[in-house]
C-alpha cells in the first residue's frame, strides 16, 4: 500500500535542524537518505504518547437503578465471568482479578447483560472499549460494541462480536464496559460521569500478535533547514510512528512525532 500523501514535518524542530547542520553542514539538500535516517522513520504499531487511564472522578455517582448484571467473554485460555457490584459507584476495577487472553485477528464475543438495581428500569445505552494500542486512552475507534435500549427492554443480554486488530500490541491492556442510564448518543465517554449505571474495567492479554510490517521506499522531499516531507510505502500497516535523532541513534531513544 503506497502512501500517496507525504508526511509534513515542517516547523517541527529547531533541534532536528541543528543536528543536521552540525553533522552534515554542506550536504543537507542533496542527502535525503541521510535526512531520512536522521528522522529515524520506523513503524511498530504502537501509540507514541502514553497517558494514564482515567479512574478517579469518573463513573456513576449513584449506586441505584441501572446496572450491568453480568459480563462474560471466553478467551483462548482464560475467561471473564463477572457480576458487577450493585452498590458500587465510580469505576469498578477488576483488572487484578479478572482477565482474558485474546489473539491478534481472533474473533470473540463479549456478552453484556443489562438490568437494574431497583424495581424500575430506565432507558439508556451501553458500550465497551479495549485499549488495543496500549496508550492508556480509550478512543472511539477502540469500541468493540454498543447498544441502546428502552426501559421496557430490560433485563436483556447484548452480544458484542469483534475481531482483535492485527496491530494490537502483545501486552496486558484494559477493557472498559459501560452502562449509562439516560445517555442519548454514542460514543459513550469512557471518562464520563453518569449519575446511574456501571463502569467496569478488566485486563485483556493480547497474545500471538502479528509481526509489524516494515515501511520501505522512504523518500525525503522539500528539504529545508527546519523540516522535510517524508514519503514511504507502508508494507500493509495502518498505524505508524515517527522518531528522529542524530544519525545512528538507537530507536526508542529519539524524539517521536
Amino acid at each position: 500500500m503506497r502512501k500517496s500523501t507525504s508526511w509534513g514535518l515542517r516547523g517541527l524542530t529547531a533541534v532536528a535542524a541543528t543536528l543536521v547542520q552540525r553533522t552534515h553542514p554542506n550536504s543537507l539538500r542533496d542527502r535525503s537518505a541521510r535526512l531520512a535516517m536522521l528522522f529515524g522513520l520506523f513503524l511498530f504499531g504502537a501509540a507514541s504518547a502514553f497517558g494514564q487511564y482515567c479512574v478517579t472522578g469518573v463513573g456513576p455517582t449513584s449506586a441505584a437503578d441501572s446496572n450491568i448484571d453480568s459480563i462474560y467473554i471466553a478467551g483462548d485460555t482464560y475467561n471473564i465471568a463477572k457480576a458487577p457490584n450493585c452498590a458500587a459507584i465510580g469505576v469498578e476495577d477488576y483488572t487484578a482479578s479478572d482477565s482474558v487472553n485474546l489473539s491478534a485477528l481472533g474473533n470473540y464475543t463479549l456478552q453484556v447483560s443489562l438490568g437494574s438495581c431497583s424495581a424500575t428500569n430506565y432507558t439508556g445505552r451501553a458500550q465497551a472499549y479495549i485499549d488495543w494500542n496500549g496508550d492508556q486512552v480509550f478512543q472511539a475507534s477502540e469500541s468493540i460494541g454498543s447498544v441502546s435500549y428502552l426501559d421496557a427492554d430490560l433485563p436483556f443480554t447484548s452480544n458484542f462480536a469483534f475481531q482483535v486488530p492485527a496491530f494490537a500490541l502483545t501486552v496486558s491492556t484494559r477493557m472498559r464496559v459501560i452502562m449509562w442510564e439516560g445517555a442519548s448518543a454514542f460514543p459513550l465517554d469512557p471518562c464520563g460521569v453518569p449519575t446511574w449505571g456501571t463502569m467496569a474495567d478488566f485486563t485483556v492479554n493480547v497474545t500471538n500478535s502479528l509481526p509489524c510490517p516494515a515501511p520501505y521506499n522512504v523518500v525525503a522531499t522539500g528539504i529545508t533547514q527546519t523540516g522535510a516531507n517524508i514519503g514511504f510505502t507502508t508494507g500493509g500497516s495502518t498505524h505508524h510512528d515517527f522518531e528522529y535523532g542524530a544519525p545512528g541513534f538507537v530507536l526508542g531513544t529519539g524524539t517521536q512525532v
